[in-house]
């Protein structure tokens, strides 16, 4: 294992199983403990999932006005990506952080979370 590997375990895998290690004695019964700890997880990233569907809708409502620029703009590329870029600043919006900076954060966790369910069963 690389250190990156290492850092991955450190940082996610060994906190969630030692979780599940604490829910385990505290609750007797491990099936238990990994719906309370799944329970925890969607939690913890229920925020990042809150911000990821306002975004989502906010995207949709945006939708009518995204299509009459890519109509108004079909032959020029650089003018479409300067028109979507001015409605999404108007709107306040940045589809890249409220779409995929949420999924890039939940991911590690996890992949943690099977990481430290797999050590458990093996």
């Amino acid at each position: 294992m690389g250190q990156i590997g290492y850092l991955f375990n450190l940082l996610f895998t060994f906190p969630i199983f030692n979780l599940l290690m604490v829910l385990d004695r505290i609750l007797g019964d491990f099936g238990l403990a990994i719906i309370v700890l799944t329970l925890i997880v969607k939690l913890i990233l229920f925020p990042l999932t809150m911000k990821q569907l306002k975004s989502m809708k906010a995207t949709q409502a945006l939708q009518p006005q995204l299509a009459e620029i890519k109509k108004k703009y079909a032959k020029d590329q650089k003018a479409q990506m300067e028109a979507t870029q001015a409605l999404y600043k108007e709107y306040g919006m940045n589809p890249l952080a409220g779409s995929c900076l949420p999924l890039l954060i939940q991911m590690p966790v996890l992949f943690g979370l099977f990481y430290a369910l797999s050590a458990v069963l093996t």
